[in-house]
């Protein structure tokens, strides 16, 4: 009796001893595995600002390469590089006043008011025709514009935006880029649409009603 209670205590001990050993590794194991995941996101996120301060930092000795190289050569080259300034100078101006939609239609617009300060018999019928007409395309939602950069285009299309007909969708029946030059009605550039500003010279005389008067 008194051996078999002296192995049912060791049996107990080393059970209570197994238990506490298999927590001192969980716990162990689990500390370790929290210290590798903090140095490997610590190791990642170093990674991370260390590729992105490189990365700035080329673009910084690139574009400072480019201006030393910038500078010796418009030293060495005067001439080639004033040259070069006033065609960018000249075509930064120009893309700055290009001429917008908004613009075209504030043009339209004026031009309408002119013709409607003048009578209708010293009216210039050429330059009420075309400003009529535009007028009507602006009502049927067919006019589109086309930036080039320092000039812009304003063409025709066949339906408005909100029309969502067959023909308005299919990439096939859409207006091509080979017959844009004949949808063309106005060209913008340094802040003008210059054929509505052409058609509007002399708008306040008509040819016609001086011929009558003569062949009266």
């Amino acid at each position: 009796m008194f051996a078999q209670t002296v192995i049912l205590n060791r049996t107990f001990k080393r059970s209570v001893c197994n238990k506490i050993l298999c927590i001192n590794i969980n716990q162990v194991y689990r500390s370790d595995l929290k210290i590798r995941l903090y140095h490997g996101a610590e190791k990642v996120k170093g990674s991370f600002l260390q590729n992105w301060l490189n990365y700035w930092k080329n673009v910084y000795y690139d574009y400072k390469e480019v201006a030393i190289n910038i500078s010796k050569e418009s030293k060495e080259h005067p001439i080639k590089t004033t040259i070069y300034t006033i065609f960018a100078g000249i075509i930064y101006y120009g893309i700055k006043h290009n001429p917008d939609e908004i613009t075209f239609r504030e043009q339209v617009i004026s031009s309408s008011l002119k013709l409607g300060q003048v009578g209708e018999q010293i009216r210039n019928p050429i330059s009420a025709c075309y400003v009529k007409w535009l007028e009507q395309c602006y009502n049927e939602g067919i006019l589109r514009r086309l930036n080039l950069g320092i000039i812009s285009i304003m063409w025709l299309n066949n339906y408005d935006n909100k029309c969502a007909l067959y023909k308005t969708i299919c990439p096939y029946l859409k207006p091509q880029f080979v017959t844009l030059h004949q949808r063309i009605i106005d060209i913008g550039f340094l802040d003008n649409w210059w054929i509505l500003k052409n058609s509007m010279i002399d708008y306040d005389v008509n040819d016609d009603e001086h011929l009558e008067n003569l062949l009266a």
